[in-house]
């Protein structure tokens, strides 16, 4: 979609020469390896991307914000109209991960270190910056088997629906390792009616 390039190309002009906003910090390096780290990237995996703005006649991509992520709202904007009541749920990780993404620059992400074969158990902190109409539905899946066709994580939510200030625990089993990111991408989505948000994560080694 143009508006989606056009908001990378003014954010982010001399991406090879000069990066700008490229990629996110060393610390979020799961959003890079997962969406590319763009401005426009980082809110392509939302259900509801697209809005048709009033004054005009196509629709486009709403892309990152970091003043509207910051204050806890909807990161991605222009905001709905009427806007959403934004929730999420977004997996606690403290390891240091080494992740290698697509464009090869190697990054020291947050996530969380499992050896191949074994399994660990995280929690999951949902989120709302206001009372939702109701509990969402979590989702978590491999990033891996969405593009390439082969799990390399496996997942089991000892519940897979909550609400604002409700830790769910999270196992993940490690039955493949991805040769190229040197760790494991995944990401949680976070479903009420028709409004879906996304949170990444990653296992490493």
């Amino acid at each position: 979609m143009l508006s989606h390039e056009l908001v990378e190309a003014a954010t982010d002009p001399f991406p090879e020469s000069k990066p700008a906003f490229a990629q996110t910090i060393d610390a979020d390096g799961a959003w890079t390896a997962i969406t590319g780290g763009e401005a426009a990237d980082m809110c392509a995996f939302d259900d509801d991307q697209y809005l048709k703005p009033a004054d005009m006649t196509y629709f486009v991509q709403r892309s990152w914000s970091d003043k509207a992520a910051a204050a806890g709202k909807d990161p991605c904007v222009p905001l709905l109209s009427p806007p959403d009541i934004y929730f999420n749920s977004a997996p606690v990780v403290m390891d240091d991960v080494t992740i290698v993404p697509f464009f090869g620059v190697t990054m020291m992400g947050k996530g969380v270190k499992i050896p191949v074969g074994q399994s660990r158990t995280i929690d999951v902190q949902l989120f709302s910056e206001a009372p939702t109409a109701g509990p969402w539905k979590l989702t978590v899946r491999d990033y891996n088997e969405a593009y390439f066709g082969k799990a390399n994580l496996t997942f089991s939510l000892d519940q897979n629906t909550g609400m604002n200030g409700d830790v769910r625990k999270l196992t993940i089993t490690v039955v493949g390792t991805d040769a190229s990111l040197k760790a494991e991408p995944f990401w949680i989505e976070s479903t009420l009616g028709n409004a879906s948000n996304v949170w990444m994560g990653m296992v490493g080694q």
